[in-house]
């Protein structure tokens, strides 16, 4: 029911830093102790940040799977959020899937706005 950080050394080659956290996120934990926080089968497709607000576009399998519920959405979509807002330059996410702003992923959590970072759903920081 929390998010738990897992620090990775990463080279970025050709691409920023927001798109390498989400392509890491979506490899999944190195941690066998840890959970997936996003379908495996989600791409990336595409990333861009302007004036704090990182745009994330996600594949449609983000929306297929259905992963884990209201609260597998909430891990999802924090997961993102707060890990792009670690990076310079980016403090909201705003969702867009397959390019276009859709209400929800999973029917739970509104994210046709940015979103900014819910650090109470980091284990450690309540």
């Amino acid at each position: 029911m929390y998010l738990m950080p897992e620090r990775r050394n990463v080279i970025s080659k050709g691409e920023s830093i927001g798109e390498t956290v989400v392509r890491e996120l979506i490899k999944g934990p190195s941690s066998s102790e840890l959970k997936r926080t996003i379908p495996p089968e989600t791409s990336l497709l595409s990333l861009s940040a302007e004036n704090g607000v990182a745009c994330v576009n996600l594949s449609r399998e983000v929306q297929d799977s259905h992963y884990g519920g209201s609260a597998g959405e909430s891990m999802l979509i924090y997961s993102i959020v707060n890990s792009l807002a670690e990076t310079p330059g980016i403090n909201q996410v705003q969702f867009l899937v397959e390019g276009s702003k859709v209400e929800s992923l999973f029917g739970h959590i509104g994210i046709t706005e940015p979103l900014q970072p819910n650090t109470s759903l980091i284990k450690g920081t309540n």
